[in-house]
């Protein structure tokens, strides 16, 4: 049973996928409908035996509530209604751009969108464990 990650966009949505202890870039999601979106959710979700979604959450760095972070929070209560599977929340300050500096000289087509979705996964099993 694998998690898959998400780093939400309004218009691109990065996904990526954890077997077991180590998340990886899966793909990125251009998307124009929610309805459009949660059924390539749903499609990656059955593909890979998916137990559990999490997604990051914007918090910006000085704290508060930006229009991110409520765009977020509307998708993720509209994910928790449109699947069954568990939907949980990661912070992801930062996780793109560590993705653009991790791909600086890359001569790569990965996406950062794909890559912050694996840091947010990565961040997320690992915290986890720790708590076991």
């Amino acid at each position: 049973m694998a998690l898959l990650g998400i780093d939400y966009g309004s218009r691109k949505v990065g996904l990526a996928i954890a077997e077991g202890v180590l998340a990886t870039p899966l793909r990125v999601l251009r998307w124009e409908s929610r309805r459009e979106l949660g059924q390539e959710i749903q499609r990656a979700c059955m593909e890979y035996g998916v137990r559990a979604i999490v997604v990051g959450m914007p918090h910006p760095l000085r704290g508060g509530k930006s229009a991110r972070v409520t765009a977020t929070e509307e998708f993720v209560a509209w994910l928790r209604r449109e699947s069954t599977l568990p939907v949980v929340t990661e912070d992801e300050r930062l996780t793109t751009a560590f993705a653009k500096r991790l791909m600086r000289g890359w001569k790569s087509s990965a996406d950062d969108d794909a890559i912050a979705a694996a840091i947010i996964l990565q961040s997320y099993i690992e915290r986890v464990q720790e708590t076991q």
